[in-house]
């Protein structure tokens, strides 16, 4: 996590592929260089200097946010996909 090496020590998961869509209590936050497991992929807000509508819905493997589900914006990710681009091998989450 932190591929925008942003000033801050890591981001709330979210309910939704939105920003303010977040519950701002302690076992939702996920410190930088957690890792964390990519569930499904989606299209939400657009966060960053790119536009990157691209989220994930995943779950973090360690810290305070271990097991939970959230979504996190592709932006916050060290992902292999460029900005608004589907994560190869990444399933939709809207897909059965």
């Amino acid at each position: 996590m932190d591929a925008d090496n942003d000033p801050y020590s890591g981001i709330y998961l979210r309910n939704f592929a939105w920003m303010s869509a977040v519950d701002r209590v302690y076992y939702r936050f996920v410190y930088y260089g957690t890792t964390v497991e990519l569930i499904c992929g989606d299209w939400g807000e657009a966060v960053g200097p790119y536009a990157n509508r691209r989220w994930h819905l995943v779950t973090p493997l360690d810290g305070p946010a271990k097991g939970q589900v959230g979504y996190i914006a592709d932006r916050y990710l060290n992902t292999p996909n460029s900005a608004n681009q589907p994560t190869p091998g990444e399933p939709e989450c809207w897909q059965d």
